[in-house]
Formats: structure tokens, sequence, C-alpha cells
């Protein structure tokens, strides 16, 4: 039976690959951003096809429009959203700061089996202990959770640059990429 034989393209992509992973793994957020640049470069070429099948708009004009139309939505998504989030966040914290929950009033809307399980209020001091302690749980939670995302915001600041820098590039070399992607894959088998 003949074995068949591997592409060595096969081989060049798997050290295309692991490259990728030791490159992120040494730098996640510039890794990442350059990734994410590259689907991004893709998404700008969807509309800039169809800009560029207007008969007076050449194909260097549909990718910056292109550009500026998906960058335009992306600012106005996150400057429409990351103010909701933070609104709702601290007011969920706030909630949970400021809640004084009456263990009785709790007791007396429960069903009758669900209040002879827990002892019919014999036990409300352990509940409303323990009931405490939940809240003060979530509310240390969300701090820890806050303090840990400031210190993110300059790589964050950073790979989101990268990201606009990568993506405008890569969007402007496609055609480039198209042409001569053959090259990178040396003794593929395939002819230019």
């Amino acid at each position: 039976m003949p074995t068949k034989k591997i592409d060595p393209a096969l081989w060049i992509f798997m050290v295309y690959l692991a490259g990728a992973v030791i490159m992120y793994r040494l730098s996640p957020m510039i890794t990442g951003a350059v990734i994410l640049g590259l689907y991004l470069s893709m998404i700008i070429m969807v509309p800039a096809r169809y800009i560029e099948k207007i008969k007076f708009i050449s194909t260097k004009a549909s990718l910056i429009i292109s550009s500026i139309l998906v960058f335009a939505v992306l600012i106005i998504t996150v400057y429409q959203i990351f103010p909701i989030l933070i609104d709702e966040g601290s007011k969920l914290f706030r909630t949970l700061m400021s809640t004084n929950i009456e263990i009785d009033q709790v007791l007396a809307q429960l069903p009758a089996f669900i209040r002879n399980l827990i002892g019919s209020g014999q036990s409300t001091d352990a509940l409303s202990q323990q009931l405490s302690q939940l809240i003060s749980t979530f509310s240390s939670l969300g701090l820890k959770l806050i303090n840990g995302a400031i210190p993110m915001i300059p790589n964050a600041i950073t790979a989101i640059i990268i990201f606009i820098i990568a993506a405008t590039y890569l969007t402007s070399l496609k055609p480039v990429f198209k042409d001569n992607l053959w090259r990178f894959f040396l003794f593929s088998g395939v002819d230019p």
C-alpha cells in the first residue's frame, strides 16, 4: 500500500502556528491585538467589496470608506456600551452594600414547608448572619474586580491602539498578501 507524502507546507504552517503561540505567551496583549486586527481587516474588506462595485469609486477609496465606517461603528458601540456597564455595575454594588434584609419579613413571605425546613424562625440569627456574610462577600468580590481591572487599563489602551493600527495596515496590505501568500509556504509544490 503506497504511503501518502505529506506536503512540506504543512510543516511550515505548523512552525508558523507554533511561532504565533510562543508570541502570544510572551506578549498576549500585543499578539492578541494583532490577531484581532487581522480579523477586523477581513471584516473591513466585506463592505469595501460592495462599495467598490459602485462604478466611480476606486478600490483604495472603497477601503478608506469601509475602514471609516467600521471604525465609526466600533467607536459608537464602545461609547454607548461602557457607560451602561459602569452605571449598572455601580448600581449593583451600591445595592449590595446598602441592603438591609429583615430576616423575619423574608421568612414570612416563604411558603410554610420552607419555614418548617428552616425551623420556624428558630435559626433566624444564623440565617441573617449567613445572608449578611453573603452580601459582604459579593461586595468585596466587586471591589476586587474593580481593583483588578484598574491596573489593566494601560495595557488595554496600548492593545486598542495596536489593534487599530494593525487593522488599518493589514487592510491596506490584503491584496499584497493575497498575491504573495504562496511565498510563505516554500516547497509546497504550488506554482506561483
